[in-house]
């Protein structure tokens, strides 16, 4: 399963490279399609280069998470022979699975984050708390089971992050409990 999925990593990594400008085409290339954007925001970078790289985090999450479900999701088309054999394969049936939890977590999550980072960006400065809370994946490039730990957030209650925490709990993705995000950026900046 591994291989596939490293193999799928790469395909979508290709696409997204040499699919960037049509991702940040000014004019959308049909009525009602939106831009899509994967840049760093200029405002939450000034306000925060840690903050923004969290909302960068979870936008990217999404784009890949959600584009890996619906690239599985077609190998499970209906038709030919070789399509239905996919259908009943259940390492296939698993890493659907699996990319359609991560997707519609990022999904949630973006949706969860977005009214906090408009916030932080209309003020131009962090507000008195905000909450984060961690999953961790499987290391794409390592075959002894190891998982890479994702911050997710940032949201203005610890409600909030509860809530999105527990949509992964739903799709059995672990985490690490919602807790206050501290901003460490100043320890990284010289006298």
């Amino acid at each position: 399963m591994k291989n596939i999925h490293n193999i799928s990593i790469v395909i979508l990594a290709a696409t997204l490279i040499f699919g960037a400008t049509a991702c940040t085409e000014e004019k959308p290339k049909s009525v009602g399609s939106k831009k899509m954007s994967i840049e760093v925001d200029p405002i939450l970078k000034e306000v925060n280069g840690l903050l923004a790289v969290l909302d960068v985090t979870v936008r990217l999450n999404k784009l890949t998470n959600c584009m890996l479900a619906n690239s599985f999701s077609g190998l499970q088309g209906e038709g030919d022979k070789k399509s239905k054999q996919l259908s009943n394969n259940p390492i296939l049936k698993e890493m659907v699975a699996e990319q359609e939890g991560l997707c519609k977590l990022f999904e949630i999550a973006e949706n969860e984050t977005r009214v906090t980072f408009d916030e932080i960006r209309n003020r131009k400065k962090l507000l008195n708390q905000q909450f984060v809370f961690s999953v961790f994946l499987s290391k794409e490039d390592d075959y002894d089971g190891a998982f890479v730990e994702e911050e997710i957030g940032v949201f203005s209650s610890l409600d909030s992050c509860a809530k999105v925490e527990k949509v992964a709990h739903d799709y059995s993705i672990p985490t690490r409990k919602c807790r206050e995000w501290k901003d460490i950026s100043g320890l990284f900046k010289s006298a």
